[in-house]
């Protein structure tokens, strides 16, 4: 390997594979260190390189620069520069670069992809046919399809869809769709940071789910509707014979019923009996979501008229409700042991 002066080379001057041009240079540029099969067979002009600009492994290169655009060795060997742009802060591959924020820094690829720094939030964005031109405004890249964004930063998650008529470059709305947020909270469709998973559904309808659960074979395990209806399948055929346990509360939330003393306080001696029970209407019933079958029990505004309100469920409005059925057993005890005491006492009188 030999040094060599470039003042050396003449048009169509023979060199070596091995020479080393050290004094190489263009207008404006320092020494460059190039090899023999760089130069080929081309001359350097002092006031920079003229012809075809030379490749490594041969090829016929470029004839000449466009301000922008980044040279690369294409499968010919040859230079091109048909697929890399640069503005001077962000890169597209196959397309010149949206006009990006000047604290967004972007790699754009083709019509839809970008990932993208957001100096002025802090955060690393994942982006669908759309770009920020400013540091809270977004725009569409394509006409007729949706956009969306995906942000992380600090931790936490983030997910954006678009909301509106996509049109080329108008400002895009986005709707929060889901977060992940730094303490592991998970939420669909909302932002609250109190809820480890919140799932909101799409609508207020029965038609549809705020949250489902399905097995492989597609079945409905669990479901709560948007209106506030609970579907739990597999209750209905895991069975018992032990009695009814389970209370619902006016909000909605599930009870355990127990009848243990140490779930009790205040206890006292029931004053009703067979004189509130005789009064009672025992009646059947058609449910008005129960089609023709019928029922047979009380009334709850005829129970609590007779003063039996420990034994009703009131709702939200403080208006009778349900019955506690189970518990009026007791009644029926105290009303036993009324009559029992009767019968003594007039058997006593008989004897």
């Amino acid at each position: 390997m030999s040094n060599k002066s470039i003042s050396q080379l003449t048009a169509g001057a023979s060199v070596s594979s091995t020479d080393i041009f050290p004094d190489v240079q263009t207008s404006g540029v320092g020494p460059v260190k190039v090899t023999a099969a760089q130069i080929g067979n081309y001359v350097l002009s002092g006031s920079g390189l003229t012809g075809t600009l030379p490749v490594s492994n041969g090829g016929t290169g470029l004839t000449s620069l466009t301000a922008g655009y980044i040279p690369y060795a294409s499968s010919s060997s040859a230079f091109s520069f048909s697929n890399l742009y640069s503005d001077g802060s962000n890169l597209g591959l196959g397309v010149t670069p949206s006009a990006w924020g000047v604290s967004q820094k972007a790699i754009q690829i083709k019509t839809f992809a970008s990932f993208y720094d957001d100096e002025y939030n802090g955060t690393a964005v994942i982006g669908y046919n759309m770009y920020q031109s400013a540091n809270s405004t977004f725009n569409y890249n394509f006409t007729g399809i949706a956009a969306s964004r995906y942000v992380q930063g600090a931790g936490q998650h983030q997910w954006f869809i678009s909301t509106g008529t996509p049109v080329k470059d108008a400002a895009i709305s986005f709707t929060q769709a889901m977060t992940l947020d730094s303490s592991g909270n998970f939420n669909v469709g909302g932002t609250d940071t109190n809820v480890r998973g919140l799932f909101i559904g799409a609508s207020a309808t029965s038609a549809n789910y705020a949250f489902a659960a399905k097995n492989s074979s597609g079945t409905l395990l669990l479901a709560a509707r948007n209106d506030g209806y609970i579907i739990a399948a597999g209750v209905y055929s895991n069975t018992s014979a032990s009695s009814a346990n389970v209370f619902v509360d006016t909000d909605g939330s599930l009870k355990r019923s127990t009848s243990s003393l140490k779930y009790k306080t205040n206890i006292k001696n029931a004053i009703h009996g067979l004189n509130e029970l005789i009064k009672l209407r025992s009646v059947t019933y058609n449910g008005i979501n129960d089609g023709n079958k019928i029922f047979g029990g009380l009334i709850a505004e005829e129970v609590d008229a007779v003063g039996l309100s420990e034994f009703v469920v009131y709702d939200a409005d403080g208006k009778p409700d349900a019955l506690h059925y189970g518990p009026m057993v007791s009644l029926a005890f105290k009303a036993i042991q009324e009559l029992a005491a009767e019968v003594a006492e007039l058997k006593a009188k008989v004897a």
